[in-house]
């Protein structure tokens, strides 16, 4: 893995828009031309060659990061995700830019808050980080044989907290939801085809109180800046606890900030 450094992400960024834009600008002149010319067809070719080429190296050097540890295997938990800003096709709801990587069995899916500090970077496309303050889903930590884990991370100047949850037994039905920042549920089956499916997530009930999630052992937790990743348990000392924050689900485009009640 290759990663990139702040300038490197940038130029790559910087790319991808304007083959983008270039893509939009040929649709709208010729998509709907009955027999456009070869010169015409040569420069689609081109255009979509040179997305396919940046497409690949921003998912080849977004880095691949340890985010979590499995409280079932032990096994440390990496993750392919851009944590230089909230900039990047990484973040596109509907249209997110990312690899998925071998994971422990045990993973089900990963969930996320965002905290912003200043203003937050312009997009053109639709980002979804979740509220400001660490939550859980409720269906989700109340099924058993199901744990939870957070830990933090920075996402450029912003400040996240991730929570993964993990099943003990992989044939354990358990309700999908959609990963940090995408509007889609994943894994990865037995064959190594990547499913999908978009959760109905309108009856989820969310909890902002993790102390008794904590205090229980279904929430455990990794100390902020710890590179071992070591598992801690218990309420006493854990810094996820009475955070402060806003509680809605943010949306964010072109650097505006709204919310989902007020989407609806």
């Amino acid at each position: 893995m290759i990663y990139y450094d702040a300038a490197e992400h940038g130029k790559i960024l910087a790319d991808y828009k304007v083959y983008k834009d270039m893509l939009l600008d040929w649709e709208d002149k010729h998509l709907e031309e009955d027999n456009p010319s070869e010169v015409t067809l040569n420069k689609y070719t081109e255009i979509s060659k040179k997305i396919t080429e940046n497409t690949l190296k921003y998912l080849q050097m977004t880095p691949v990061i340890p985010v979590s540890r499995c409280p079932y295997s032990g096994e440390v938990t990496y993750y392919s995700i851009d944590n230089l800003g909230i900039d990047g096709p990484w973040w596109d709801y509907t249209k997110p830019l990312r690899s998925f990587g071998n994971l422990p069995v045990t993973f089900h899916t990963l969930t996320g808050s965002l905290k912003l500090n200043g203003e937050p970077e312009k997009t053109e496309h639709q980002v979804r980080p979740g509220p400001e303050k660490p939550y859980l889903i409720k269906r989700l930590i109340e099924t058993p044989g199901v744990k939870a884990v957070i830990s933090a991370i920075q996402i450029g100047k912003h400040t996240g907290s991730m929570i993964v949850y993990y099943k003990e037994d992989m044939n354990t039905p358990v309700e999908p939801a959609r990963l940090w920042g995408q509007y889609l549920w994943e894994r990865v089956d037995r064959f190594g085809n990547r499913v999908y499916l978009e959760p109905d997530d309108h009856d989820y009930s969310y909890i902002f109180n993790l102390e008794d999630w904590v205090d229980e052992g279904k929430l455990l937790w990794i100390q902020p800046g710890d590179t071992e990743f070591i598992l801690r348990t218990g309420v006493n000392g854990c810094p996820y606890i009475d955070m402060d924050g806003d509680t809605r689900f943010q949306i964010i485009i072109d650097g505006e900030v709204t919310y989902m009640e007020e989407e609806e």
